[in-house]
């Protein structure tokens, strides 16, 4: 009977210890699901920041219709200045080239490491100059 009673008793720890890696397994697997899951909604999500700004010529009157673009290693996004010069984009945070130009007599305008931060509002005043190749002043 000695034997039988041992044999039981393994067999009783076998089914114990088989349940609890189970139960452990069942736990990492359900842990694992629910942080991917929150893993991956924060990379579907990027932080975004804000830049608003004006475009002005040298003498400080406003250029409406300007076209500010901002480029990145992943991102190219435009927007264009109204009727008094401002403009205001929501873009992800990063940094960032801009480039502006106004068809007519205006000189584009270039500005890198333009950094945009997490809830953050940046502000340009981006200043453009006569193209004065194209239309020398008048003497």
């Amino acid at each position: 009977m000695h034997a039988t009673s041992a044999a039981m008793a393994d067999k009783r720890y076998m089914e114990s210890s088989l349940s609890v890696a189970g139960f452990l397994l069942s736990a990492l697997l359900v842990f694992s699901i629910f942080n991917g899951a929150s893993s991956q909604t924060s990379r579907q999500v990027p932080a975004t920041g804000r830049i608003e700004g004006e475009t002005k010529d040298f003498i400080g009157i406003s250029v409406p219709r300007a076209i500010v673009k901002f480029e990145s290693d992943t991102v190219t996004r435009e927007v264009v200045s109204d009727e008094s010069g401002k403009f205001l984009i929501d873009l992800p945070v990063t940094v960032y080239k801009v480039t502006v130009q106004r068809f007519g007599i205006y000189d584009p305008y270039q500005r890198k490491n333009v950094r945009v931060r997490s809830g953050k509002t940046k502000k340009l005043e981006i200043e453009l100059t006569f193209d004065l190749k194209k239309y020398p002043p008048v003497i």
